[in-house]
C-alpha cells in the first residue's frame, strides 16, 4: 500500500471512531473528578467535560487528529505509561518486573492494592505501580526525575 493511501485510511479511521463516539462522551462522561480536588473552578471543569478529541502520532512522528485537540487537558493517569517507560529504560525489563507486574488487577486506577504472593504492586497501570515504577525512575533527586518524566512527555 502506498504511503499516501495508508495516510487517509489512518484519517478515514480517525474520523469514524470520532463520529462513533462523540455522542457517548456527553452521556458517559466520568464524573469522579468534580472541584473539590480544587484542580481548576467548577466553570472550567464545565467547559473541559464538553471536550472531545481523538489525536494519533505514529513512530514515524505522522500526526491525526480531530475534534478538540488544541484544548488543553491535563494527563491524568496517561503519565503512569511515560513514567513506566523511563522505569524500563532505566533498569530493563526483568528488574522493573522484579519490582511490579504486568497482571491485570480488577481494581480501578486509582487502587492502592498489592499482590501478596508476588511482593509487588499488580501492574505499572494502578496507583500502586505508578507509585513503584515512579520511585525507579533514574536521577539525583526528585526534581530530576520529574523535569525526565516531562522531557519525555
Amino acid at each position: 500500500m502506498n504511503n499516501s493511501r495508508f495516510k487517509k485510511d489512518i484519517s478515514l479511521c480517525i474520523e469514524e471512531l470520532y463520529k462513533k463516539y462523540l455522542p457517548e462522551q456527553e452521556n458517559n462522561a466520568v464524573k469522579y473528578y468534580d472541584p473539590k480536588p480544587k484542580y481548576y473552578s467548577p466553570n472550567q471543569a464545565s467547559k473541559e467535560k464538553n471536550k472531545f478529541a481523538i489525536c494519533l502520532v505514529t513512530v514515524d512522528g505522522d500526526v491525526y487528529t480531530i475534534g478538540d485537540c488544541k484544548f488543553p487537558f491535563s494527563l491524568q493517569s496517561i503519565s503512569k505509561v511515560f513514567s513506566y517507560s523511563l522505569a524500563l529504560d532505566d533498569h530493563g525489563r526483568d528488574f522493573v518486573l522484579s519490582k511490579v507486574g504486568v497482571e491485570p488487577s480488577g481494581e480501578f486506577f486509582h487502587s492502592i492494592t498489592f499482590d501478596r504472593h508476588n511482593n509487588r504492586p499488580h501492574n505499572p497501570m494502578v496507583n500502586a505501580g505508578a507509585l513503584v515504577t515512579s520511585n525507579l525512575i533514574k536521577g539525583d533527586n526528585l526534581t530530576k526525575k520529574f523535569n525526565r518524566v516531562i522531557r519525555l512527555m
